[in-house]
């Protein structure tokens, strides 16, 4: 509609960030489980965003390389995956990645002030 377009990636860098994203994944989660200050402020959730994460990225590899007997039915697993991540991000820790902005913007706004009416 306005002339604009984005280049598609190589299919193998794509290949190449998601299993360095799983393997990064997995060695937070094992930090977690290893750290006993870590273990003890992680709840439920936690470990609930971790997995919600990581799926879609596992489903999409294993999906796209045909690693699975049934594409389709891995493809369906990586569609509803990507799905449950959407309908969590705003209920859970994971909507940080978006409000951050908003109140870096709002804190420093206020203590630019610094109790100064402009």
């Amino acid at each position: 509609l306005f002339g604009l377009s984005w280049p598609g990636l190589p299919s193998a860098m794509i290949d190449a960030v998601a299993v360095v994203t799983l393997i990064a994944m997995i060695a937070v989660l094992v930090n977690r489980l290893t750290d006993p200050v870590k273990r003890f402020l992680s709840g439920f959730e936690d470990y609930l965003v971790w997995a919600l994460t990581a799926l879609p990225l596992l489903t999409g590899y294993l999906a796209f390389n045909h690693l699975t007997p049934d594409y389709t039915f891995m493809l369906a697993l990586h569609i509803l995956s990507v799905e449950l991540l959407l309908a969590a991000l705003p209920f859970t820790k994971l909507m940080h990645a978006i409000t951050f902005v908003i109140s870096r913007w709002y804190t420093g706004d206020i203590f630019g002030r610094k109790g100064v009416a402009s």
